[in-house]
């Protein structure tokens, strides 16, 4: 998009739009930011199993201010449905609040006592690693770092698949693939709490198969990769 061929009300209002949804997508951060351009932006629920999208399409000026496009699912707490609407740009970062939040409610509503204990052992482990609260931890790792990463995902793919007839563990090496698959996009807040929740389903199978993944040796490795100082990751054996 050439932002010159905008009227600059609608520069503005673009910009101020996009900053405040990236930043609330931010502090949340298990809202993943598909898709943007000039005009439009896509922001998915993390979840690999959930269809929940939030979509700026496009705007237009109508009467002196910039009307935008939304297209969203769920559309309300009743439906799980999409809704397109027209909003002006402070009901468009209200729109995508509100959203937020839904998603909010589905990932802490636990319906069962297994979904309790997955959400300790997750919060467990993501205190484990010590992820530094500098200031740092919304922004992505360093491509070293993220190749360093993406080998030991590997690895855990890798021993996954052949555990795969022992175990269901399909949605867990799905988790891994797109957790790979995006780490270019991650922050290191939403990487470690997808390495934790990884962690924590290879748990609930078991201690016997978590210890292939999480010993006291691999431990302390895993958290050296994710602190940047781990060097060499052919002698991890998973």
């Amino acid at each position: 998009m050439n932002k010159k061929q905008l009227p600059l009300i609608q520069i503005k209002s673009i910009k101020k739009v996009k900053d405040a949804l990236r930043e609330k997508a931010t502090e949340y951060g298990e809202i993943k930011l598909m898709r943007e351009d000039g005009s439009t932006m896509e922001f998915h629920d993390s979840d690999i199993s959930s269809n929940f999208f939030f979509e700026i399409r496009g705007q237009r000026i109508s009467t002196g201010k910039v009307i935008y496009t939304l297209d969203f699912a769920p559309a309300s707490d009743l439906v799980i449905t999409s809704k397109v609407i027209q909003a002006g740009e402070d009901s468009v970062i209200i729109y995508f609040n509100q959203w937020i939040d839904r998603i909010i409610m589905y990932n802490t509503t636990n319906l069962t006592p297994e979904d309790d204990i997955l959400i300790s052992y997750e919060e467990e482990f993501y205190d484990q690693f010590e992820l530094v609260e500098d200031g740092t931890e919304e922004q992505p790792y360093t491509l070293d770092v993220q190749i360093k990463i993406d080998s030991l995902l590997e690895g855990f793919e890798t021993r996954l698949i052949e555990l795969s007839n022992q175990h269901d563990v399909e949605d867990i090496i799905d988790e891994t693939k797109s957790l790979r698959s995006t780490l270019t996009t991650e922050t290191k807040r939403s990487t470690v709490k997808k390495i934790s929740r990884i962690l924590s389903k290879i748990r609930r199978m078991g201690l016997d198969v978590l210890i292939q993944f999480y010993d006291v040796g691999k431990k302390e490795v895993i958290k050296s990769v994710l602190h940047g100082t781990w060097e060499n990751l052919k002698n991890i054996d998973f």
